[in-house]
């Protein structure tokens, strides 16, 4: 979970700095990649509100199972409940 998080807002970061390149582009340019990276930004915002969501059932079930929240780590409750 945390390399994901770590690599969305990453992506997060590269789209916005190429929202402001293209601020600077060309007309043609900004016509032609306006509306993809305006959905990239919506979408890679959705994903960043879902790890926010998941991150706090992560922290839900810590709490139930009485363990520590800044070490629980899904990845390692799911393989023990596996």
């Amino acid at each position: 979970m945390d390399a994901l998080t770590t690599d969305v807002n990453q992506l997060a970061d590269k789209i916005n700095q190429l929202v402001t390149q293209l601020e600077n582009a060309p007309s043609e340019l900004q016509d032609q990649f306006s509306d993809f990276l305006t959905q990239a930004k919506a979408d890679v915002s959705l994903i960043q509100a879902d790890l926010q969501e998941i991150d706090s059932m992560r922290l839900q079930l810590a709490d139930y199972f009485a363990e520590d929240p800044k070490t629980f780590k899904l990845e390692e409750c799911f393989s023990i409940m596996r």
